[in-house]
């Protein structure tokens, strides 16, 4: 599709499948990554406490505990675009696809609306910032940091997007 702007070629971009992969590969990297800075900062504000065991009941609840996490973030994270698209006049819409045919991804969008480089820019980096500071700010000082520092580096991966 392709929207007229006077003087400028604008086009809509969907990545394909091949985009796709590498998008998921890079994703998984940057979580992998990201696991550094949040695990250390976890241990130096926790007397270096990194490891833990989980068997049994204790995996099960530890594993819908982190999966509940990323589904709080998830859904703060569209939030966030909602409300800087709205900020910018925008009348903020959410959806979900799968892109390239292996890529779930929930979306924010404003129909119609043509973001200036700026905004745009503001409006796909706003989520991981503020997030990201968030999740900092709460491993560092609280008992159950390290629940939380899974789900800041699968956020922290996820968006790569």
């Amino acid at each position: 599709m392709q929207t007229q702007i006077p003087g400028r070629d604008t086009r809509d971009w969907m990545p394909d499948t091949r985009v796709s992969l590498w998008l998921n590969l890079a994703a998984t990297a940057l979580c992998f990554i990201a696991l550094i800075p949040f695990l250390a900062l976890y241990a130096n504000t926790h007397n270096g406490q990194t490891s833990f065991e989980l068997s049994g009941g204790g995996l099960l609840i530890a594993t819908l505990v982190t999966l509940a996490l990323i589904g709080v973030a998830l859904v703060i994270h569209e939030g966030i675009h909602a409300l800087v698209v709205k900020s910018t006049g925008g009348a903020p819409t959410y959806g979900a696809k799968m892109i390239g045919k292996i890529m779930p991804v929930f979306y924010v969008t404003s129909e119609g609306q043509l973001f200036t480089r700026k905004q745009f820019i503001v409006v796909a980096l706003a989520p991981f910032v503020v997030l990201s500071v968030v999740f900092m700010v709460l491993i560092a000082p609280v008992p159950f940091g390290g629940w939380l520092v899974l789900p800041a580096a699968i956020h922290t991966g996820g968006c790569v997007g």
